[in-house]
């Protein structure tokens, strides 16, 4: 993460799921890219690849895009470098989104994979993190990624 005063950049793919920004992280070849598109629907959108420029606005929100340069292209092992049209209608693509939550994959020596919840500072405001411990020999999913979406909603709800 590089960061300065009102932006930072940060490794991963961005993608807005039922109106939240969220940021996936982890090692390259952990299957950011692929468990992303694999969760294009209805109500999630595809944002970036690789980079994501994260800016602290006017209101106090953070908000986040891709870099220029590749903001419209995304890679995977399967299809090397192309462009986002490629594989997603424009319709399912959008510049930018409010950066709700960051979903982190790590690598773990533990024989199954496991979520904890978590808090991140980026540009001095407190972010939920949810972090996908996976299997040294696993790779991040559809399923995995789902888990996560689904508690980070879980988390944004309203206490009674």
């Amino acid at each position: 993460m590089r960061e300065k005063q009102n932006r930072t950049s940060l490794h991963g793919v961005l993608l807005e799921a039922y109106g939240k920004g969220l940021l996936i992280t982890g090692v390259s070849g952990i299957g950011k890219t692929t468990a992303a598109l694999d969760l294009i629907s209805d109500d999630h959108f595809w944002v970036a690849d690789d980079l994501a420029l994260v800016c602290r606005n006017r209101n106090g929100k953070l908000t986040a895009c891709g870099h220029s340069k590749i903001r419209n292209l995304l890679h995977t092992d399967k299809t090397g470098i192309i462009a986002v049209r490629k594989l997603l209608a424009a319709k399912k693509v959008k510049k930018s989104t409010v950066l709700a939550a960051i979903i982190e994959a790590q690598r773990t020596e533990n024989v199954r994979s496991s979520m904890v919840a978590g808090k991140k500072i980026i540009l001095g405001l407190e972010v939920p993190i949810i972090s996908l411990r996976i299997p040294s020999s696993g790779y991040l999913n559809k399923n995995l990624l789902k888990k996560a979406v689904k508690k980070i909603i879980e988390m944004d709800k309203p206490r009674i």
